[in-house]
């Protein structure tokens, strides 16, 4: 049975109010330490859908040079409610293999064991990864449970290999050719892309 990294949701409630469709910059390392200092592992399918809590998905922007790696989900994705649709994030749920003596590892932990899952890219987790925020989506069933934190992984080449082809296919776009895919873009990719890529370009 899987067990998913989670913090109650009155612990982080404060961070989020008036923010429902955001990109929490401002508060971003107090929003960390409260995950540090508060999260418990609990079994996936008893809260998937409990507002008590919000499950910590770590969200990786792969970035090289002026173009992204964007991500379409087939039908063979676990999670029904995003088949089809587009996305810039890769990574999941932190698992309890992901634990570690030091909290800041456990995200770590987390980032390398999804990436290594889904699509083979050069990059070194200590150098070349940078967080950016917190996600908060209270617009979409699938996200009202969650809180992702958003990374920007910056490769060292433009090679990628997708592992899980039968649930997804990938590649490089620039901005401009995102955009034209955005009303089939998931909503934590539109959150990325208007409130950080859109800036920070």
């Amino acid at each position: 049975m899987e067990t998913v990294l989670a913090v109650d949701t009155s612990e982080v409630q404060k961070y989020l109010k008036d923010k429902k469709y955001s990109l929490l910059t401002e508060n971003k390392d107090d929003i960390l330490q409260t995950i540090y200092s508060n999260y418990k592992f609990l079994i996936r399918e008893e809260i998937e859908d409990d507002l008590n809590y919000r499950q910590i998905i770590p969200y990786c922007l792969l970035n090289f040079g002026e173009k992204y790696i964007l991500f379409e989900r087939l039908k063979k994705q676990s999670e029904m409610r995003l088949h089809l649709k587009f996305s810039l994030g890769a990574g999941g749920h932190i698992n309890e293999q992901d634990n570690a003596s030091r909290p800041f590892k456990i995200i770590e932990n987390c980032i390398k064991r999804e990436l290594d899952e889904e699509i083979i890219v050069n990059y070194n987790i200590s150098e070349n990864i940078t967080y950016i925020g917190a996600i908060n989506d209270e617009m979409s069933e699938v996200s009202k449970s969650h809180l992702g934190l958003l990374f920007e992984i910056k490769l060292k080449d433009s090679c990628f290999q997708v592992r899980e082809t039968n649930k997804m296919t990938a590649q490089w776009l620039t901005v401009t050719d995102i955009y034209s895919k955005y009303d089939i873009l998931e909503n934590w990719s539109k959150i990325t892309l208007d409130q950080y890529i859109n800036i920070v370009q």
